[in-house]
């Protein structure tokens, strides 16, 4: 089964959310909001909305909205972690499928430049990143290649199947080839999970759905999400095509 790395799409529209300094400094989510900790005791965000193109006109929202900063204009940066800012219509949709442990926190959107503009609900999906720590080690293949992970990257040892078999003895194993092939990391070359989960990190900060979950998105007609496929290793999950 495919996955996707999901984001807004911009040919839809262009408005992205961005986090007020005041709001940072009062609820301190770079503190809170991370990669592999929830925030355990969440408060409603007060987000901006944003248009280059539209200083005056009402927001046109989508299903997903990046999430930008901009020193300039005291926007701050968002904090690390996987996650992404959706709208309660693919909230509604993504609690019919499981997933790895996140938290769903209430945000506020308002338009930024026009006041009268009416405030909407949005959520911040934020997955709490356990990719390592859940792999399924026996049913892995690993290599040590350049940190670069690119298509110039070397392939100095390989591990099949079996000879890494638990988390505690990848951090080893780790430890040891970071020793003696500086600059490289060992890579799994599939994600394989257990647990039938259809919706878990993806690439950098981004949230990775499944064929099912993007189908689904489709037959429902939600509107403003860009589907990039996630090719960088063979995701499987324990979850039914």
């Amino acid at each position: 089964m495919k996955f996707y790395n999901i984001q807004q799409d911009k040919k839809y529209t262009d408005w992205v959310a961005m986090l007020p300094m005041s709001e940072e400094k009062r609820l301190g989510l770079s503190h809170h909001i991370k990669r592999d900790t929830l925030w355990s005791d969440p408060h409603d965000i007060s987000m901006k909305m944003l248009s280059r193109q539209a200083l005056k006109s009402t927001v046109k929202y989508g299903s997903i909205h990046d999430w930008m900063q901009d020193a300039a204009i005291d926007m701050a940066a968002p904090p690390r972690g996987c996650k992404a800012i959706i709208s309660p219509e693919l909230r509604t949709l993504l609690q019919e499928f499981q997933g790895p442990e996140h938290g769903l926190y209430t945000m506020r959107m308002t338009n930024f430049y026009n006041d009268s503009d009416d405030e909407r609900i949005y959520h911040l999906l934020h997955v709490k990143d356990q990719h390592y720590p859940k792999l399924l080690y026996n049913s892995i293949d690993f290599a040590v290649i350049d940190l670069a992970d690119d298509a110039e990257s070397r392939t100095y040892r390989t591990f099949q199947k079996g000879q890494i078999r638990s988390y505690e003895t990848y951090q080893q194993i780790a430890a040891e080839t970071a020793g003696e092939f500086p600059g490289t990391y060992v890579k799994p070359l599939s994600w394989v999970y257990e647990e039938p989960w259809e919706f878990l990190w993806g690439g950098g900060t981004k949230v990775m759905v499944s064929e099912n979950i993007k189908r689904r998105i489709e037959q429902q007609g939600l509107m403003g999400i860009s589907f990039e496929t996630f090719t960088r290793v063979e995701v499987i999950t324990g979850a039914a095509v």
